[in-house]
């Protein structure tokens, strides 16, 4: 699993890298304007969230889907001067609920300020709202480094080109 969670890390690094874009000031908003997030929703473009209680939001983020024995991949990542951010969906099959924890969805965490220290999702949900020209939706969960240390990502928000 922590290969897996490396290879996932590395392959997003590398593709936000090169391939990173403003990918600009969408109108979309998860679930009508905040719905069912109760107004906790950072909801700013092109992602974002509070991450240990302080608002963060990417200076770019990228997609990208990779064919697995699992089903189709897909990776959304996010990256600003303090962290980066990847969601990764082992099977996305379309707009709904993937539950984080297990094999089905994962989040990663990497305080860049704090060398590199990685936190994996241990719980969470990404939810997805719209697939059609962007994937746009929301996130939260709780992540947990190797030594114990845990952070709270709430209010999470993606709008990403495909």
């Amino acid at each position: 699993m922590k290969k897996f969670l490396l290879i996932t890390l590395m392959s997003a690094t590398v593709s936000a890298a090169l391939f990173s874009c403003n990918n600009g000031d969408y109108t979309a908003a998860p679930d009508g304007g905040g719905g069912t997030n109760n107004g906790s929703c950072v909801c700013k473009d092109p992602m974002s969230a509070r991450i240990g209680g302080t608002e963060w939001i990417a200076a770019t983020a990228t997609s990208q889907t990779q064919s697995t024995p699992l089903g189709n991949s897909l990776i959304i990542s996010g990256t600003s001067g303090s962290y980066l951010v990847v969601l990764t969906v082992s099977n996305y099959t379309g707009t709904k609920d993937y539950a984080m924890g297990g094999v089905d969805a994962s989040c990663s965490v990497s305080d860049v300020a704090n060398a590199n220290k990685m936190y994996a999702s241990t719980s969470g949900t990404i939810k997805f709202t719209d697939d059609a020209t962007n994937y746009v939706g929301t996130f939260s969960t709780n992540v947990k480094a190797q030594d114990g240390a845990t952070l709270n990502v709430s209010g999470g928000y993606f709008n990403v080109a495909k």
